[in-house]
């Protein structure tokens, strides 16, 4: 009695471990898909807004990502003008830490991306809600 019991357990265990994996995978499909389309409206929307603020851009580009040296790199969006870059870091929920990593890895920009050396870099930050009053920090930091 004790074995089968003990076998059950294991297959329980077993069961709960692939659940649990079945759940974080899809919890991972669906907050990508989420942060696709929430890049999707924000780039769709990109080059009038930059207009708007006396930034004109020919293109954009989007999910522009690499490593360089050893490190990695991930820009959500690039609008160019062949003179200047405006990188845009684009989230579902914007919290301060994320716009810390966000400067961090803007000051390195130009080191990802060499072909952008003798651009002027903007940046900006798009987001659908903040925590953590991550949207105030953002603001301290230049971002509005």
């Amino acid at each position: 009695m004790r074995r089968e019991f003990q076998a059950s357990r294991q297959d329980l265990d077993r069961r709960f471990r692939e659940t649990d994996r079945k759940m974080k995978a899809l919890q991972d499909l669906f907050e990508g898909q989420w942060g696709k389309l929430i890049e999707s409206l924000v780039e769709g929307d990109l080059v009038r807004l930059l207009d708007k603020r006396g930034i004109r851009v020919n293109d954009t580009s989007t999910r522009r990502k690499g490593a360089r040296n050893g490190e990695s790199y991930e820009f959500d969006i690039i609008a160019h003008n062949g003179e200047e870059i405006v990188i845009v870091e684009v989230k579902t929920t914007l919290r301060a830490r994320e716009v810390e990593k966000f400067i961090a890895q803007l000051q390195r920009a130009k080191h990802y991306l060499p072909e952008y050396r003798t651009y002027r870099v903007f940046s900006a930050v798009a987001y659908l809600r903040a925590e953590q009053a991550g949207d105030q920090y953002a603001q301290n930091r230049g971002y509005s």
